[in-house]
């Protein structure tokens, strides 16, 4: 792997949360928890609950993702982030066997969502420019830095709201599209040759309905079928060889429009999800589903005071961490599923 790069210096604080903007569990050791705040990134380790969260700073940190092998944690920040002005996106490595970052790009836009490819190859992010979302690629073995980019006219590639890798690590999937449907922009899934950046499936506008918006979307263990949900909160399958889109029914009533993080484990056993009481802003439901026994194994209503709206799952579903992104206290609970038992970890410098 071509990491040339140097150390990452400070920066400022970041534009979209002030308490924890990301959280997530290493797939390499599913003991390791990582969240990312203002100040930077923050390991914890559930194996040692007498020990304190540790800091590495990089001010300003977004988002964050762990490589399939557990060497690198990467990290999107706003490095020079001015109230009303643009936000400038830097993207880094931490390397955790030597406890350094290394710088891979900065930007004139902001990027936020940054994953890994499951062979821990590539490394993406979404990126927002002049109004267009798109997605951006980096090789690791090769240091390419390369964009998906629709050339067909019709925004495949535009206001990107989700995407992923397949198994192999050959295509990325995407959903996009606009929820204004006045202005009739393209809404649905299309998938891309990571080699060459050639379209090489993607469905209808629409895609079962004409309200239906893809929001969030992962592979199966397979490359050719894509588990998606949509805003109505029903859960999709599309074979992407057959082209034929199957339902799974939807995960909770009367939740129209309400989804507002969500994502599934890998394999894609469990759904995780945050809900919001249409009714009552301030609240949040939080819930892991069972994609196949449609059990809710874990659920958490969170009322204004204790606002949540961050939560994330280890791949095994043995443990579950839920934090807030505006409450400043940054306070990380734990649920370990074996023992019902939930701990609170807080990141204090």
């Amino acid at each position: 792997m071509i990491l040339a790069g140097q150390r990452v210096a400070a920066q400022e604080r970041p534009v979209d949360c002030s308490g924890i903007c990301a959280l997530a569990w290493s797939p390499a050791d599913e003991h390791l928890l990582g969240a990312v705040d203002e100040f930077g990134l923050w390991l914890y380790d559930v194996n040692q609950a007498d020990s304190a969260p540790q800091l590495y700073p990089r001010e300003n940190s977004m988002s964050l993702s762990f490589d399939p092998q557990g060497r690198y944690a990467a990290v999107t920040s706003c490095p020079d982030y001015i109230l009303f002005e643009p936000c400038h996106g830097a993207i880094a490595l931490f390397d955790l066997q030597e406890q350094v970052w290394i710088e891979l790009g900065a930007y004139d836009y902001l990027i936020q969502n940054v994953k890994f490819s499951p062979d821990g190859r590539y490394v993406a992010f979404q990126k927002y420019e002049h109004r267009a979302y798109g997605l951006q690629v980096i090789d690791l073995t090769t240091n390419e830095t390369f964009s998906i980019v629709d050339q067909s006219g019709e925004n495949r590639t535009a206001l990107v709201r989700d995407y992923a890798f397949d198994p192999q690590s050959s295509t990325v999937a995407i959903s996009n599209g606009s929820m204004s449907y006045e202005f009739g922009d393209y809404f649905g899934i299309s998938v891309w040759r990571l080699s060459d950046q050639t379209l090489q499936a993607f469905t209808s506008g629409g895609v079962i309905k004409a309200e239906t918006v893809a929001a969030y979307l992962t592979f199966t263990e397979t490359d050719t079928e894509i588990i998606f949900v949509d805003y109505d909160t029903e859960l999709f399958v599309w074979n992407t060889h057959t082209g034929t889109i199957s339902s799974f029914g939807p995960i909770l009533e009367n939740t129209y429009d309400n989804l507002h993080r969500l994502s599934f484990s890998t394999p894609p056993t469990y759904l995780i999800a945050s809900i919001v009481d249409r009714y009552a802003i301030g609240h949040r439901t939080l819930f892991v589903w069972d994609i196949q026994s449609r059990e809710q194994v874990f659920v958490r209503d969170t009322p204004e005071d204790s606002f949540m709206n961050l939560v994330t799952m280890t791949d095994n579903g043995e443990y579950i961490a839920y934090s807030s992104s505006v409450d400043e206290r940054k306070i990380v609970h734990v649920w370990e599923r074996s023992s019902y038992v939930t701990r609170q970890i807080e990141l204090i410098q």
